[in-house]
């Protein structure tokens, strides 16, 4: 799997992805809202509604992207639960689009993050999608203009390691003219794109006639490898684990440690 992102069609079934959707609304229902509409399952926890995000990985995990995940790490994986979301974006509000950046902001690069990324909606043309490098251009560069900023320290101003590029800056940066740089696969309701924490994207930008879109992700990581970033916030996990039958067992702990 060297290709990145990952499409995955049809990845959850429309009777799950009904389900899901009416499980997430129940959040939004109950006042659970890190800003517009969109919270993670950390947040629902802390609100005592961790039922919410019990039943959406239940509903998420025993599908196909089980099996992803499994060849991915090669084992046992486990969902890191403050960096799961469910995301609403409305129409023409800026403050709902995220700049081209890299995962790694949050998850650093000791170990493997992935993220899948489901709409509800068809996205792609009118509601966006993800928009993303293209997988043959080297973006080497730009991994390590980020891996520099890290290592600087930070300005008098208060300007702290780069978060984001812009566009124009990716295009000077890579020497590649924009439009031969960025792509938005279309994907369905209940499709996957499917990218670790290095792949450049950022919310596709749609200038006319914009649709609403409901999304929502699903970040996991190798049950004996969790980021050290993730571990020091003492942040909640689901592992996933598959038992000597070969069943799925998921079990829930409060704060990641290193050995899960």
């Amino acid at each position: 799997m060297s290709t990145w992102p990952l499409i995955a069609k049809n990845l959850v079934d429309q009777p799950t992805l009904d389900r899901l959707a009416a499980i997430f609304e129940e959040g939004i229902e109950a006042g659970v809202d890190g800003g517009r509409k969109t919270y993670h399952f950390k947040q629902l926890i802390a609100a005592g509604r961790k039922d919410i995000a019990d039943r959406a990985v239940s509903a998420f995990a025993p599908g196909p992207a089980d099996g992803m995940a499994r060849q991915i790490f090669g084992g046992d994986y486990v969902f890191l639960l403050a960096a799961c979301v469910y995301r609403c974006h409305e129409p023409y509000r800026r403050d709902t689009h995220l700049g081209l950046h890299f995962d790694a902001n949050v998850f650093g690069q000791d170990a493997l993050v992935v993220n899948f990324w489901i709409p509800f909606d068809t996205v792609g043309e009118r509601a966006p999608g993800l928009t993303y490098i293209r997988s043959d251009i080297d973006v080497a560069p730009l991994v390590e203009q980020w891996r520099r900023s890290r290592l600087e320290p930070q300005a008098e101003n208060g300007s702290g390691p780069k978060i984001r590029f812009s566009p124009d800056e990716v295009a000077a940066t890579l020497g590649v003219p924009l439009d031969d740089v960025l792509f938005t696969p279309k994907l369905g309701p209940g499709d996957a794109s499917i990218f670790h924490q290095f792949v450049i994207h950022g919310t596709q930008l749609i200038e006319v006639d914009e649709q609403p879109r409901r999304s929502f992700e699903m970040r996991v990581c190798a049950a004996n490898k969790i980021p050290h970033a993730y571990i020091e916030r003492g942040d909640p996990i689901v592992i996933a684990r598959r038992t000597a039958s070969g069943t799925q067992e998921l079990e829930f702990r409060e704060r990641a440690t290193a050995d899960g």
